[in-house]
C-alpha cells in the first residue's frame, strides 16, 4: 500500500522514542538442573515481566522476550509470586543486567565498566518458592545502615544483623538508603554481612549513597547501580507488589546538591507496572527521602512529583509507602 508523503512523516514524527535503539532478546527459566544457564531440562516461562526500567514487556509461551534498551539500561525481571531468585555471586538475588557499552564517566569509585553490546541471549533464571504466604509473611526493612568505615560495618553486624540470623522467618529485606556513609568502596563489606541473614535483600539508594562526583543525576548512582543493579524496579511476593524507588535528585549546582523527588522514565515505570495491577492488591513503595517536606519552609520533596505519584496511586485501596 502506497502511503501519501505527509502521512509518512507523521508516522516518522509519532514512532517511539526507543525505535533506533538497539533490542535485546533471551528467556526466562525455570531454574532445574542447578547449573549455571539454561540448560536442555530448564522450561522457559511465560507471562513473567521484563523491564528497562521504563517499558514493560510479557515472555512468550516459551519464555522468550525481546526488549528496546539504550546505553544506560538496566533490564530487569519483576519476579511473580510463586518463585525466587538465583543468588549471584555476591549473595544477593540476581535479576538484572546492565547494558552500557560505553561504560560510566571518569567517577572516582568507579561507576560501571563498558559492558558487552551483544544484545541476544539475555537470559533469567527464576526458582519455585514452596511457601505458603496465604496467611501472610515477615519482611525485614533496614534504613540508614550509613557504615562509614570497616568498624562501623563490624557493629552493625553485632547489633543489627547477628541477632537475627537463623531466628528470621523474614521472606525478603530491604535496605532504603544510605547504605553507607559516603565510602562506596564498603558495598562489598556490608553485603557479605547482610546476606549472613540468608534472606534475599533488595536496596534502595539513599543521598549518601551517590558517585558526588558525577556532573550530573544521570551518572550519580552508577558506582551504587555497578552493584546493586537498576535504582527502581519491583518484586512480587506472597500476594502483595513491591516497588522499590530511587528517589534523590542530584544536582552538583545546587544547595543542598538535592532533593527528593522523581525522574520522567520512573514515572513511565511506574504507570506501566501498575496498569497490570488489581486495585485491591497490596501495593508497598520502598524510597529514602520523605514524601513530605521534612524542614519546614523548604521543598525537600518536589511537590509536583508527589502529586504525579498520589495520582497513580489514588485508585489502589491497600498502599504501604516506607
Amino acid at each position: 500500500m502506497k502511503l501519501p508523503a505527509a502521512w509518512l512523516c507523521c508516522l516518522l514524527l509519532t514512532s517511539p522514542a526507543w525505535a533506533a535503539d538497539t533490542v535485546v532478546s533471551g528467556k526466562v527459566y525455570l531454574e532445574r538442573d542447578g547449573k549455571p544457564g539454561r540448560g536442555a531440562t530448564d522450561p522457559g516461562l511465560a507471562g513473567v515481566q521484563v523491564s528497562n526500567g521504563e517499558t514493560i514487556v510479557k515472555t512468550a509461551a516459551d519464555g522468550s522476550y525481546s526488549l528496546p534498551v539504550r546505553d544506560g539500561q538496566t533490564v530487569f525481571v519483576i519476579k511473580p509470586d510463586a518463585y525466587s531468585f538465583p543468588k549471584a555471586a555476591d549473595g544477593l538475588p540476581s535479576f538484572w543486567r546492565h547494558y552500557r557499552p560505553n561504560g560510566s564517566p571518569a567517577l572516582k569509585y568507579g561507576g560501571i565498566a563498558a559492558t558487552s553490546d551483544v544484545a541476544r541471549n539475555w537470559d533469567f533464571a527464576l526458582q519455585n518458592d514452596r511457601h505458603d504466604s496465604r496467611r501472610g509473611f515477615q519482611m525485614l526493612v533496614f534504613t540508614d545502615s550509613q557504615t562509614a568505615s570497616l568498624q562501623d560495618i563490624g557493629y552493625y553486624r553485632q547489633s543489627i544483623v547477628a541477632p537475627l540470623v537463623g531466628q528470621t522467618k523474614a521472606r525478603l529485606g530491604t535496605t532504603l538508603g544510605d547504605i553507607v556513609n559516603d565510602d562506596l568502596t564498603l558495598y562489598p563489606a556490608i553485603n557479605k554481612v547482610t546476606t549472613e541473614l540468608g534472606v534475599p535483600w533488595f536496596h534502595v539508594p539513599g543521598n549518601h549513597d551517590l558517585d558526588v562526583d558525577a556532573a550530573n543525576d544521570a551518572h550519580s548512582l552508577d558506582s551504587w547501580r555497578n552493584i546493586y543493579g537498576p535504582d527502581t524496579y519491583a518484586v512480587e511476593e506472597g500476594g502483595a507488589s513491591f516497588v522499590f524507588l530511587d528517589d534523590v535528585v542530584y544536582d552538583p549546582n545546587a544547595k543542598p546538591r538535592y532533593v527528593g523527588g522523581l525522574r520522567e522514565d520512573q514515572f513511565a515505570f511506574l504507570a506501566a507496572y501498575l496498569k497490570g495491577l488489581h486495585k485491591d492488591r497490596l501495593l508497598v513503595l520502598g524510597m529514602h527521602i520523605p514524601l513530605f517536606d521534612a524542614t519546614p519552609g523548604r521543598e525537600t520533596f518536589r511537590h509536583a512529583d508527589r502529586q504525579r505519584l498520589f495520582d497513580l496511586l489514588k485508585d489502589f485501596r491497600n498502599v504501604l509507602v516506607l
